[in-house]
């Protein structure tokens, strides 16, 4: 019994451990966007121009030149662009071909601006080079700005289902572009409203049509398993309601996991459909209202909140597992 102890205790060491050291690293990753948001912000502050803290290096210069409400060939002259570039050119594009790398002309964007508006501005720190992510994220707001609905449809779509897109900033552009008259509010609102519905409905039926035999093998990678079948289908039964609406709206992270659940649960369909209408009709009042209230401003400021946060949680989980950690040696014999 006390050999158990101690490999229970010394799994429970190495458990407290590893999550000690993926928080501190996530920690890290967290300080540094946080940094490198703040320097957005400072720089646009510099500038006395704070709307120039959401220039992004996914934008084209036809919306760099209408959102900050600059002549497009004096942008393209004071960024020494051909007269006849196109529009539809995305900064990073205009990056490359200037051999630069698209932080530091997101720098001579925020320049060329507060040169066309006001007075001469100084240097500021952009952000970094994206990853994959960052990139694969960019070329879907570029696609957004060019292509417009079946856009912003596509990719609330497959955000509903679980995949890793950018849904709700790319619903603030939409707002954005909305309140500059680019596309047309109500349309964009009603479109992202219905694409979510039909991604969660996609969701639902995925669960629906899984045989109980494959829920009950491989279920539990979305938590679903025999024992607690019955205690889902009574939890959806008294919070179903409830549930569906906050996973669509405030934790829409999770949404789809709980439509499969709903699914798989036989959850009613009518309810179903009537409650995550809800939560999206919630959800998409949130951001496209707030990109039709504060335009793009709010990618820079929301991003180093959201990375603050994050990183005060990072912190929080490393000091716990420190603390476990300390309390776990201590208390562990000597002659282990």
């Amino acid at each position: 019994m006390r050999v158990l102890q101690m490999r229970s205790r010394r799994w429970f060491i190495w458990l407290v451990v590893a999550v000690l050291v993926a928080s501190l690293a996530a920690a890290g990753s967290f300080a540094r966007k946080t940094w490198r948001t703040y320097t957005l912000l400072e720089a646009a502050r510099v500038l006395q121009m704070p709307e120039t803290a959401a220039v992004r290096g996914w934008m084209t210069l036809g919306y760099v030149a209408t959102y900050y409400q600059v002549p497009l060939g004096d942008l393209l002259n004071r960024l020494e662009l051909p007269a006849d570039t196109a529009a539809t050119q995305t900064l990073r594009d205009s990056a490359n071909n200037a051999n630069l790398d698209a932080p530091a002309y997101v720098l001579e964007v925020q320049r060329a601006i507060a040169a066309l508006t006001t007075a001469a501005p100084v240097a500021a720190q952009p952000e970094q080079p994206a990853g994959w992510f960052g990139q694969l994220t960019d070329a879907i707001y570029s696609a957004l700005l060019v292509y417009g609905y079946p856009v912003l449809v596509a990719v609330l779509f497959f955000g509903a289902l679980g995949l890793p897109v950018p849904a709700g900033p790319l619903t603030a552009i939409a707002g954005t572009l909305a309140l500059q008259g680019e596309i047309d509010g109500a349309v964009a609102a009603g479109l992202a409203v219905i694409a979510s519905v039909l991604g969660d409905v996609a969701g639902y039926g995925a669960g629906r049509l899984l045989s109980p035999a494959f829920l009950d093998r491989h279920g539990h990678w979305i938590g679903y398993t025999p024992a607690n079948r019955d205690r889902l289908q009574q939890l959806f039964a008294r919070w179903g309601g409830l549930m569906l609406i906050l996973t669509r709206s405030l934790t829409a992270h999770v949404g789809a996991i709980v439509s499969v659940l709903a699914g798989a649960g036989r959850y009613s369909i009518g309810r179903f459909l009537v409650y995550s209408l809800i939560g999206r009709l919630l959800w998409t009042a949130s951001y496209f209202g707030l990109g039709y209230t504060v335009g793009t401003d709010f990618e820079a400021a929301s991003g180093f909140l959201g990375y603050l946060s994050l990183l005060l949680i990072a912190l929080a989980v490393a000091a716990a597992s420190a603390g476990l950690l300390l309390r776990a040696v201590r208390g562990r014999p000597a002659t282990a």
